[in-house]
């Protein structure tokens, strides 16, 4: 039954990618962010309600999506307010003000330039210097640079820098959601995400301060949308951090995030810009990096004497299609035939033609959308063609893709990469408790965002209520990041550790398919049936440069 309700729900959706053509073809069938923590998920208070509801409908350019609260009340203007009445404070929030802050991966406070990281009370002195003279002045009170003023504030639980009052913490992201798929992918990865600042609001929030979300929808994306979002979200909603978000134009803000000096947490991170953008803590290995190692596995383990390769019509996905051919010019491997696409398009029969025509041993995909991989897929099963050595490639790690191209690719040889293990009980066991209706909707970018907002949590926990953005920078900087054994994986966002070997940068892993049944299993370890570790090569990395 769960599959065939799992199947109903990808079909409705499909007419999107072209549902009578997967008619036709498909067939039946911790959260430990810290170094050497423990992997915990936010564990909510007795009596919290679940979360169950979903954002709203974004339409036009920049409607915000339903903010967690405990009240149901919105005010007017789309961006609903997290605000609600405060429950119990966590331990963190009896705090003293001003209490030094401890950063990650480290014994003691971090004092950020300019900041004042291990305070006493904060108090004010009553004395002052007099204008004009260098003795005290009775009753005046000391001059205080901004960044004083803002450990004051901090101190008596008040506004401490952008998006951050005593009582709130305004996040945002942008999601595209008139993409194709959008049911599957940036929806759920929303929700899942308004959920977890939901959860975390019930508990009373992180230091007497409650998260407001506003989301802004770019389309399809559509890139003057997307910029309008940046514009409204920055200068008029202004939030304190980007949490979340998934957008094919993310590349696009990357330069005014850096210049502005925005936080942007668990971004889509599908772009080797995010990595780039000091203020950007991506999640998901760069594609470039994806296609040296997934190359390197064709290599080895595949040993073709020639491949096609499939690519996405824009920048980044031709630089990674760019960075595969230097893998195979190397191993002395020979690229007889590329397809460029685009998501839109609506029949690949011809191009299917054409690398039947090219013969290749092996096929690899760099699309970075499930739905042009899919197409793809589809047509060369109508026509009865699979290369005799498979294909592989990128962004195929969903619950939902498995009966999306149905059992031909995993009878005649398929593999996708991925950068967490599939799927992760504590995220799922987490899911099936808060956001039931996300059952069969997990994805890779998903597993990151959720694991990356509870380190979010963490790290504003230790810093103490000097909520700064340049603080959570530097926090965030410091240490090495673990997502627990479930998805076995880390992170170091440093200078000099966000290219580190060993880390989420440059490893990932192989999963080979089976059959299509992708979602997770009710047991405890909640793996997909559907897709096994590679028995050849299950952890693969980038060692190309």
């Amino acid at each position: 039954m769960r599959s065939t309700n799992r199947r109903s729900r990808i079909l409705v959706g499909l007419g999107l990618v072209g549902a009578l053509t997967l008619a036709a073809c498909a067939d039946g069938d911790s959260t430990s962010s810290m170094a050497g923590g423990p992997p915990k998920a936010p564990t909510p208070e007795a009596g919290s309600p679940a979360a169950t509801d979903t954002p709203s409908e974004a339409t036009g350019g920049d409607a915000g999506a339903a903010a967690p609260s405990t009240d149901g009340g919105a005010p007017a203007g789309g961006d609903p307010s997290a605000s609600g009445t405060p429950g119990a404070p966590t331990a963190g929030s009896k705090s003293k003000g001003g209490a030094s802050a401890s950063t990650p991966g480290t014994a003691s406070a971090s004092s950020p330039s300019g900041g004042s990281g291990s305070s006493g009370s904060g108090s004010v002195n009553s004395g002052g210097a007099a204008p004009g003279s260098g003795g005290p002045q009775a009753g005046a009170p000391t001059p205080q640079t901004p960044a004083a003023s803002a450990a004051a504030s901090a101190a008596k639980g008040g506004a401490t820098d952008v998006g951050v009052t005593d009582k709130e913490i305004k996040v945002g992201a942008i999601y595209m959601h008139g993409m194709q798929l959008a049911s599957f992918m940036p929806k759920p990865m929303e929700r899942l995400i308004e959920a977890q600042l939901r959860v975390m609001n019930d508990q009373g929030g992180i230091h007497g301060r409650k998260f407001k979300y506003i989301g802004c929808d770019d389309g399809v994306p559509d890139a003057a949308r997307t910029r309008a979002c940046y514009k409204k979200l920055v200068e008029q909603d202004k939030i304190f951090a980007f949490l979340g978000g998934l957008t094919f134009n993310s590349g696009l803000i990357q330069p005014d995030i850096e210049r502005d000096k925005v936080p942007a947490l668990a971004p889509g991170s599908l772009y080797r810009s995010e990595w780039e953008n000091p203020w950007s803590f991506a999640i998901h290995m760069g594609m470039e990096h994806e296609a040296h190692a997934g190359g390197q596995w064709v290599v080895d383990v595949l040993k073709p004497k020639k491949i096609g390769l499939l690519c996405l019509n824009n920048a980044e996905m031709q630089a990674t299609c760019d960075a595969s051919t230097a893998v195979m010019k190397k191993a002395g491997i020979k690229v007889v035939h590329r397809v460029t696409t685009s998501a839109e398009t609506p029949d690949m029969s011809g191009d299917v033609l054409a690398m039947r025509a090219a013969d290749p041993d092996h096929i690899i995909h760099y699309t970075t959308h499930p739905a042009a991989t899919a197409r793809f897929m589809l047509d060369a099963s109508q026509q009865d063609y699979w290369p005799p050595k498979g294909i592989s490639g990128n962004h195929m790690a969903g619950e939902f893709a498995g009966a999306l191209i149905g059992n031909y690719p995993a009878k005649h040889g398929y593999w996708t990469n991925t950068t967490y293990k599939l799927w992760g009980p504590e995220l799922v066991s987490w899911s099936r408790k808060y956001v039931p209706d996300q059952e069969g909707l997990h994805n890779h970018v998903m597993q990151g965002q959720w694991w990356s907002t509870n380190v979010f949590f963490d790290v504003l926990k230790k810093m103490g209520p000097n909520d700064t953005r340049e603080r959570l920078k530097q926090a965030l900087e410091t240490g090495e990041y673990t997502t627990g054994p479930g998805l076995d994986q880390k992170f170091m966002w440093s200078p000099k550790g966000r290219n580190a070997h060993g880390t989420g940068a440059r490893r990932e892993f192989m999963y080979k398919a089976v059959h299509s049944d992708w979602a997770a299993t009710k047991d405890a370890a909640a793996t997909p049936g559907g897709l096994v570790p590679d028995p050849d090569r299950f952890v693969i990395e980038d060692t190309f440069d």
